[in-house]
């Protein structure tokens, strides 16, 4: 059977597409309301798939079900940065921090 997974699109429930691709800097962006949740998924994917982090932070998606046979910690993460990911995370940081 072959699956197909996108790159940058809108999803959601109940009726938005879903193919297993999760969204690093939107869990990021979760810090300030579960930081005991997000510190240990951060960490997770940061040592799972270290190619996840590049020169501006989180890719903008992975897919841990689409991956290189026999590979561990191998899956398929985007190339792109979106600018209007990371404003999230910055702000949500930013208000953990301060409270």
């Amino acid at each position: 059977m072959q699956r197909r997974f996108y790159d940058y699109r809108a999803r959601g429930v109940p009726f938005g597409l879903d193919d297993g691709t999760l969204v690093p800097w939107a869990v990021a962006a979760s810090l300030p309301f579960a930081p005991e949740i997000v510190f240990h998924a951060l960490r997770h994917f940061s040592e799972t798939y270290p190619t996840i982090t590049g020169k501006y932070g989180y890719k903008c998606s992975l897919n841990p079900s689409f991956h290189a046979r026999g590979k561990t910690g191998s899956a398929w993460i985007s190339m792109g940065h979106y600018a209007i990911d990371q404003g999230p995370v910055v702000l949500m940081i930013e208000n953990y921090l301060s409270g």
